[in-house]
């Protein structure tokens, strides 16, 4: 877990779903493999970002979370920082969850990339499971 004082916000990574059988599961599996940003006063979840939708890999998001002050593209400098198991390090804006960057730190054959729009993994479709139908 990290916190910011400033933005008064709790980030924490979240574990994989249930069943780990990815084909025993249907969809993103909302909130597992992410980060979730909340007031810690009531709970309040400001935002919210998921590293692996329908994780078939056990890429949990429970690493360490670096906050730091990078400017990145010349905006606003607060940013949350993690490399995870996906190989890819990401930077986000803490205030609101918006992906900056995600780039590869070592090798990677499960994805090609992250879409920096969209901010799902572009799945290598050679090393995925089949998908219990509707799945994905």
């Amino acid at each position: 877990m990290s916190y910011d004082p400033e933005l008064d916000l709790v980030y924490y990574g979240t574990g994989n779903a249930s069943p780990y059988n990815p084909e025993q599961r249907l969809g993103d599996n909302k909130w597992s493999a992410s980060v979730l940003a909340r007031k810690p006063g009531d709970g309040a979840l400001v935002w919210a970002y998921q590293f692996t939708p329908h994780d078939n890999w056990d890429y949990d998001a429970a690493g360490a979370m670096i906050l730091a002050d990078l400017t990145v593209a010349g905006s606003e400098p607060k940013r949350w920082c993690i490399s995870t198991r996906t190989a890819f390090a990401y930077t986000l804006d803490r205030a609101t969850g918006r992906l900056l960057i995600a780039a590869a730190f070592a090798p990677v054959n499960w994805a090609k990339a992250v879409d920096l729009t969209t901010g799902r993994p572009v799945l290598d479709p050679a090393k995925t499971r089949p998908a219990h139908p509707g799945a994905m």
